[in-house]
């Protein structure tokens, strides 16, 4: 399979925040161009478009420049070109799998769900002061409401693990799923729901029973999201795969 090896996933910014610091094609001076701050993702973008070229996002059919946007919130907040890399990664293929989803006739807003996954993260800023967070994805909701998109305060607060797990903040609508499942299946390349645990469980002994209790439901919101979008993980893998396997001996 395409996505799979041996090394390690040093990229996982997800538990850690940390990750490689490579360059996101396209997307990294997207701060320079278009899109004010604040803008609202209310509209429902239910149209789709191809990612770019050279792995950037493609702006051509979301209309509000949420890319340009997103990206801008990322740099201002200074988050780490590690962190920046794996959240366009992830946007990249919780876009193609929302684009699936509407397809196949599913309510899903695309823009939202783009923008939701550039910026899961943003919480990990190191200007961000909490203001009652308890975790990176809390905070995350915290910067998005301030920023003037309260609409995506969900989808980044229930990205994280302990979400799946709770009948309170499990994700809800497919905005969140698709977002909490793409985070879980990228860092610096395409890694199936397995290598990702088990790559934590040897990383993060701190976490062990979260794990153990989180991989059956996220292996169950895999399957609701690939019957619902008509997706096998080999569909992921040949779109994904090949581009993003990072070569650790260079």
């Amino acid at each position: 399979m395409a996505a799979t090896g041996s090394a390690s996933i040093a990229g996982d910014a997800d538990a850690d925040g940390r990750g490689g610091r490579g360059v996101v094609a396209g997307a990294a001076d997207a701060e320079s161009r278009g899109a004010a701050d604040g803008a609202g993702l209310g509209s429902e973008a239910r149209s789709g478009g191809a990612v770019g070229a050279g792995g950037a996002l493609s702006t051509d059919a979301l209309g509000r420049g949420v890319v340009e946007l997103c990206m801008r919130i990322l740099r201002r907040y200074a988050l780490p070109d590690g962190v920046i890399e794996h959240s366009v990664k992830v946007a990249e293929v919780a876009r193609f799998i929302a684009e699936r989803l509407v397809e196949r006739g599913e309510d899903v807003n695309l823009e939202r769900v783009v923008a939701g996954a550039l910026l899961h993260d943003v919480g990990k800023s190191p200007r961000h002061v909490r203001r009652g967070a308890r975790n990176h994805a809390e905070a995350s909701a915290e910067i998005v409401q301030a920023e003037g998109m309260p609409e995506l305060a969900g989808i980044v607060a229930r990205h994280i693990l302990d979400s799946i797990i709770s009948e309170e903040d499990y994700p809800r609508n497919w905005e969140e799923k698709v977002v909490f499942y793409a985070d879980k299946i990228v860092t610096r390349r395409l890694v199936t729901v397995e290598e990702r645990f088990m790559d934590l469980h040897e990383r993060r002994a701190d976490i062990t029973d979260l794990l153990t209790a989180s991989l059956p439901p996220t292996k169950a919101l895999e399957a609701e999201i690939f019957a619902a979008a008509g997706l096998t993980w080999d569909d992921l893998a040949s779109r994904f795969g090949g581009k993003w396997v990072v070569d650790r001996r260079s």
